[in-house]
């Protein structure tokens, strides 16, 4: 989400938890060059003869970035060693309505056991695709010869998944303080990680408005606990409340 900025340039940083920072180019890059190598090393796996030559890669970015963060994750791509004439940029929701189109386009009708389309041309469909750091939306109409018109230009937001993360964090230093958090990245950055993950897991499990209702347990770490003994006097009742529960409201 570092690239959903205005001021991005090529030299833009970006700083990991602990504070310490780097160039966004330069991680983008190692991390697309990461994926890279175990593309071809999957395929070949497959096919021995395939070279990097032979492949067409799509790097899917979200529909909210600008056109300068578009043109950064081409340059990181080109810096990984990705050829432009072997690069496309394409956005996310756009991709996951093509997916949509082929994946849900048939399906069996088990009376009279045979294949009816379920994508008709002229239909309309709507793809909202939830991630990680944006919400991204878009609506396609399904044309003859299997191709797709934009209803409406692609929309979203920064609203994904690390919105919930930071919202359970900014709970977690309003209960405990900042120096009760910043200490535990500093102090044991592996149980904070832990303590992210835990939330993670329990998030996934809310799965219907009734658990909207129920208390969701997250165990905490002896790091996290000396730290809040240390930094807070709490009414021990309260305390204890604190570190076995998280109710979660809706």
């Amino acid at each position: 989400m570092t690239l959903h900025n205005e001021k991005l340039t090529m030299d833009t940083e970006i700083e990991e938890e602990c504070g310490k920072k780097m160039k966004a180019l330069y991680v983008f890059c190692i991390a697309i060059k990461y994926l890279k190598e175990q593309v071809i090393m999957k395929l070949r796996s497959i096919c021995l003869n395939v070279t990097q030559d032979d492949i067409l890669f799509v790097l899917t970015v979200p529909s909210i970035w600008s056109d300068q963060a578009k043109k950064f994750m081409k340059t990181a791509a080109e810096k990984a060693g990705i050829g432009k004439d072997q690069l496309t940029i394409a956005l996310e929701p756009e991709a996951a309505s093509m997916y949509i189109r082929h994946a849900l386009r048939l399906e069996v009708n088990k009376k009279e056991n045979k294949m009816l389309q379920t994508i008709k041309s002229g239909m309309k469909f709507m793809v909202i695709d939830l991630g990680g750091g944006t919400a991204d939306i878009t609506v396609h109409r399904c044309q003859k010869y299997e191709t797709l018109e934009e209803v409406i230009p692609p929309s979203g937001g920064p609203w994904g998944g690390t919105a919930v993360d930071q919202a359970f964090l900014d709970l977690m230093r309003n209960l405990f303080g900042d120096d009760v958090i910043d200490g535990l990245k500093e102090e044991d950055i592996e149980d904070y990680y832990h303590l992210l993950h835990e939330f993670e897991i329990r998030k996934r499990s809310v799965k219907s408005k009734g658990d909207y209702e129920r208390i969701i347990a997250i165990s905490m770490s002896v790091t996290l606990i000396d730290l809040i003994k240390k930094f807070r006097v709490l009414d021990t009742l309260l305390f204890y409340q604190l570190l076995l529960a998280l109710k979660v409201d809706g």
